[in-house]
Order: structure tokens, then sequence, then C-alpha cells
């Protein structure tokens, strides 16, 4: 995949990306720890709600709640951003990088920010499907959730 940063087009192995090291590199190191995270919040998601996980780990919690040029310009990620991030969001998600949260940041999924849905929001009743998060896998997860919360009330 190539990028224009400017003058021509390079890829992320470009020897022009020698300038920005310690920024691909901070991107790196942060998507992974956001990572692990949030594939934990999925290991417990089939008995717990999104949106209690989400509550409950402070790294999430603030990822879901900080815009994403707060995140970028905190980890001074401006030039990796313009260069590399913002053009693929603009080209999938069809809306400008800075009208995202962190997450969406990170990740390139659709949150529902700061308005997470509870999953059991009455007794009895459940919500199912990608309501916190747009993917097959995380409707998988609510419909998990929602099938053990059913067979543990017997």
């Amino acid at each position: 995949m190539c990028f224009w940063d400017g003058e021509r087009h390079i890829t992320l192995l470009s020897p022009r990306n020698v300038t920005r090291a310690r920024q691909l590199g901070e991107l790196c190191y942060l998507l992974h720890r956001f990572r692990q995270r949030l594939n934990a919040l999925r290991r417990r998601a089939p008995f717990e709600c999104q949106r209690s996980l989400v509550e409950s780990d402070p790294l999430l919690r603030r990822t879901v709640e900080q815009p994403a040029p707060d995140f970028v310009r905190e980890h001074g990620l401006e030039e990796v951003n313009r260069i590399f991030c913002a053009p693929v969001f603009q080209s999938t998600l069809f809306v400008p990088w800075d009208q995202y949260n962190a997450v969406y940041w990170k990740t390139a999924v659709q949150l529902s920010g700061n308005r997470w849905r509870p999953l059991q929001p009455r007794p009895h009743l459940f919500t199912i499907g990608d309501h916190n998060v747009v993917g097959l896998e995380d409707t998988y997860l609510t419909g998990l959730f929602a099938a053990n919360r059913i067979l543990s009330q017997g």
C-alpha cells in the first residue's frame, strides 16, 4: 500500500520513514497495548456486559471517551496520522479522522462512543447485535452473553 507524504508516494517500509521511526514505534506500542486489553474484553464478553467491561478498564474507558485529535496530539503522532492513518480512515469509513474517538482511530471499528448500551437493560431483556461495536465477532459475543445469562437464570 502506498501513501503520499506530501512530496511523493511511499510505503511503510520506505527509507524515508527513518525520520518517523519514533512515531511509528510509539504507534505500534499503543496499538499492541490496546489490542491486548480489547482481546481480554472479548474473552470476558460472553459472560459480562461489554459496557461494564469497558467501564472497569481505565485504558479502554479513556480510549472510548478520548477524541482522536486529543489522542494523536498526546502521543505526538501528528505526522504518522497525516500520512498513514487519516487517509485509511477517510477511504474506509468515509468520515474525516478527527471526528472519531481514540478507539476508532486505534482499531478503525465503529464504536458507540461514550454511549455504550448495556446488553441487559432490564431483567429478561437482552440487546443482541453490533450496537456497541460493528462486526460479526461482536454480534456473536453479544449473543453468547445473552445465551449464557438465559441459561444461568434457568
